[in-house]
């Protein structure tokens, strides 16, 4: 089942990325100049509106593939790096929860 998460960012966390994380860092710059949302359309057919559980968002799972390739990691590591590494949650984005 597609459900559409709302976007879990808020104003301090936008603050904190702006703060904390290097301001021209490669993630940031493809964050701000590659639109990721199109794989939500290519992806929409492949999902039941009405049945099964909430799947994760088709943007977050490909932002986190391009992690795990980009930086060469296994899935386990780039799990783990999620977890902790805010430049990662940022590019995600992971705030909630």
């Amino acid at each position: 089942m597609l459900t559409r998460f709302p976007d879990s960012r808020s104003l301090w966390d936008d603050w904190l990325i702006r703060k904390l994380l290097p301001e021209n860092h490669i993630l940031l710059a493809i964050d701000q100049h590659i639109d990721f949302s199109f794989v939500e359309e290519e992806t929409r057919d492949l999902y039941s509106l009405h049945h099964g559980r909430p799947a994760y968002a088709p943007e977050q799972l490909l932002r986190v593939l391009f992690l795990a390739y980009f930086y060469n990691l296994s899935d386990v590591r780039v799990a783990e790096e999620l977890r902790y590494n805010l430049l990662y949650r940022a590019f995600c984005p992971l705030f909630s929860g």
